[in-house]
C-alpha cells in the first residue's frame, strides 16, 4: 500500500465533508496539513481526487471510485481494534454451535432470535452436523456447543461434553402419501413388521438408530432398513418419494408437507433433545447457559400455547354455531339466490362468510317463495 491510514483518514474526511474546513474540524487538524496529506495522496494515485473551485469542492471520477472502494477500510479497523479489546478481557465474540435438521423447529429459531437481541455484540454461528461430528468437534474445540438430537448412551467423548436436556417430542412414522397405513389413527410398531423403512445412519446418528432398533426389537421384529442417510430431512424426503417408512421425530413433518403421512405411535415414548457442550468450558459458559435459558422459556410458551389451544378448540366444538343446523335447514338445499341474499346478508354484518343464522334466514325466504309458487299453481288449476 503506497499511501498511509492518516492519508486515508484525511481523504475520507473531505470527501464526506465536501469542505476542507469542515474536514479539518472534524479531524482537529489545522488545514495546511490536510491540503498536504490530500496533495502527497493525489501524487502517489497519480490523479486529481478533487475539483476544487473557490467556495466549492466535489470529488472527481477517480476520487469518486476511490472513495467507494476504501469506504469501509476504516470502519472496520474500529471494529477490529474493539474486538481485539473484548477479547483480551475475555469477551466471547462468537459462539459457535452445531446443530441436526431433525431438532431446528420453531422454538429452537426464537430462542437463538432472543438470545441475539440480547447479546448483540455475539456472533452466533451455526453449523449443520450430523450429532457423532457434533461430538468430536465439541472436544475438539472447534464448536462450543451443539444441538445433538438424543444423548448416545455411550460414546468416546463422554467425559468431556455435559449434556442438558431443553425439548421433548413424540416419535412419529412417515408413511409415503396413499400408503396402505396411511389412513390409520394410530399405528403400533408390530404393524411395520412386514414393512420396508429407511432410516438416519447409525454413523451420523448412533442414539437415534440405537433407540429406533430398541423399539422395534420391543415390538418383536427386527427392523427391515432399505436405506439409510446420515440427514434426518434427507430421510423424510426419501418417505415423500415412496422408498419407504420411517420413524423421525414430530418436528420433521414440516419437511415433507403433504407429500407424506405421519401418523402416531402407540407405544412409543416421548424423545427427550439435549444440548451438548465441553465441561468446564469457561469461555463460553456464561452466554451458553442463558441461550439454554431462553429455549427452556420458550418451550415452555409454545406448551402453554398448544395447551390453550386445544382447550378452546374443546370450547368452540360445544358451541351453538357449531352443531349441526335444524332439519328444517338441512332439507332446504339453497339456491343460487338464496345463496346470494345469505351472502349480502354476511357482508352488510361485517362478515367474511354467511354463518348459521344467514342460511337459515335465506332457507325461510326461500321456502316461503317457493310455498307461495306452489299455493299460486294450485289456485289456477282449481280455476280451470
Amino acid at each position: 500500500m503506497d499511501y498511509s491510514l492518516r492519508e486515508l483518514e484525511c481523504f475520507s474526511a473531505v470527501a464526506e465533508e465536501l469542505s476542507f474546513t469542515r474536514a479539518a474540524r472534524r479531524l482537529h487538524l489545522a488545514q495546511p496539513p490536510l491540503s498536504r496529506h490530500i496533495r502527497t495522496l493525489e501524487e502517489k494515485l497519480g490523479c486529481r481526487l478533487f475539483d476544487r473551485e473557490a467556495r466549492h469542492v466535489s470529488l472527481t471520477v477517480a476520487g469518486n471510485l476511490f472513495y467507494e472502494e476504501t469506504r469501509g477500510i476504516l470502519p472496520q479497523l474500529v471494529r477490529a481494534g474493539e474486538s481485539v479489546k473484548r477479547a483480551a478481557r475475555g469477551e466471547v465474540l462468537r459462539l459457535r454451535l452445531g446443530f441436526v435438521s431433525a431438532v431446528l423447529n420453531a422454538e429452537l429459531v426464537e430462542a437463538l432470535r432472543l438470545f441475539r437481541e440480547t447479546h448483540s455484540s455475539i456472533q452466533v454461528l451455526l453449523h449443520d452436523l450430523p450429532p457423532a461430528e457434533q461430538l468430536q468437534r465439541i472436544v475438539q474445540g472447534k464448536l462450543d456447543g451443539g444441538f445433538v438430537g438424543l444423548e448416545p448412551e455411550d460414546h468416546p467423548h463422554g467425559n468431556g461434553i455435559q449434556f442438558t436436556a431443553w425439548r421433548q417430542e413424540r416419535l412419529m412414522a412417515f408413511l409415503p402419501s396413499g400408503h396402505a397405513l396411511s389412513g390409520r389413527r394410530q399405528l403400533a410398531l408390530a404393524d411395520l413388521a412386514s414393512e420396508r423403512l429407511v432410516a438416519v445412519s447409525n454413523t451420523a446418528a448412533p442414539a437415534f438408530a440405537v433407540l429406533v432398533h430398541n423399539l422395534c426389537q420391543q415390538a418383536g421384529f427386527r427392523p427391515r432398513i432399505i436405506l439409510e442417510s446420515p440427514r434426518a430431512q434427507a430421510v423424510a424426503v426419501m418417505v415423500a418419494a415412496g422408498s419407504g417408512i420411517a420413524l423421525l421425530p414430530e418436528a420433521l413433518t414440516q419437511v415433507v408437507g403433504s407429500a407424506a403421512v405421519t401418523v402416531p405411535l402407540k407405544e412409543a415414548p416421548l424423545i427427550t433433545h439435549v444440548f451438548a457442550f465441553a465441561h468446564g468450558s469457561e469461555r463460553a459458559q456464561k452466554p451458553i447457559q442463558h441461550l439454554l435459558a431462553l429455549l427452556n422459556e420458550t418451550s415452555q410458551n409454545h406448551t402453554n400455547t398448544a395447551k390453550r389451544n386445544r382447550v378452546m378448540s374443546k370450547s368452540s366444538s360445544k358451541a351453538p354455531w357449531n352443531k349441526p343446523a335444524p332439519k328444517e335447514t338441512q332439507a332446504t338445499k339453497l339456491t343460487p339466490e338464496s345463496k346470494a341474499k345469505a351472502k349480502a346478508a354476511a357482508k352488510k354484518a361485517g362478515r367474511k362468510y354467511p354463518n348459521l343464522v344467514d342460511n337459515m334466514n335465506a332457507a325461510r325466504e326461500q321456502r316461503e317463495a317457493e310455498d307461495g309458487e306452489k299455493r299460486s299453481t294450485k289456485k289456477k288449476g282449481q280455476k280451470e
